[in-house]
């Protein structure tokens, strides 16, 4: 058989050149992976869709991240005031760090995200509700946010968890 030397994937994006070692190829369009397969004589259209179930699924563990991390500190800063005759602090009650880091935490919750226009600028405009129920200090209203799906993946790409998140 005969032996052809690897190339690298050579292709523009919007008039920009591009060359890829690999036909997997990321990092040319934000937040999407382009699949090469095969050598075209004029332009070919691409078509982007928001990955609705990606989006809902960083939503929720966003909303569970925070909700674990309220709970813990809630848990470090507590005071049992039944214990004993002066009563019992938990491991930081008292502790202004963790009581400053949370504050801001709950500051940048309840902002307004500046320079998008569009009805979709808080986390209630989306469905995230705080401090709804005494133990989960967020709620993801469900079907408030699928409603609002369009208008999250257009309107407001910075409200929503960046990718990575955990």
């Amino acid at each position: 058989g005969e032996t052809i030397a690897a190339q690298n994937a050579l292709f523009s994006v919007n008039g920009l050149s591009v060359s890829r070692a690999s036909n997997l190829v990321t990092g040319v369009i934000p937040g999407t992976t382009i699949n090469l397969k095969g050598v075209t004589a004029g332009p070919v259209t691409l078509a982007v869709s928001k990955d609705a179930s990606g989006i809902s699924t960083r939503i929720e563990s966003f909303v569970e991240s925070y909700n674990q991390l309220k709970a813990l500190s809630d848990e470090l800063t507590a005071f049992d005031t039944s214990s004993g005759e002066n009563g019992q602090g938990s491991l930081l009650t008292g502790d202004s760090t963790l009581r400053l880091a949370m504050s801001e935490i709950n500051r940048l919750l309840h902002a307004s995200v500046t320079g998008p226009t569009g009805a979709v600028r808080t986390l209630p405009d989306i469905g995230i509700t705080p401090y709804q129920d005494e133990g989960s200090p967020l709620k993801l209203r469900s079907t408030k946010f699928a409603e609002n799906l369009e208008a999250i993946s257009v309107d407001t790409p910075a409200i929503a968890p960046p990718a990575g998140y955990p």
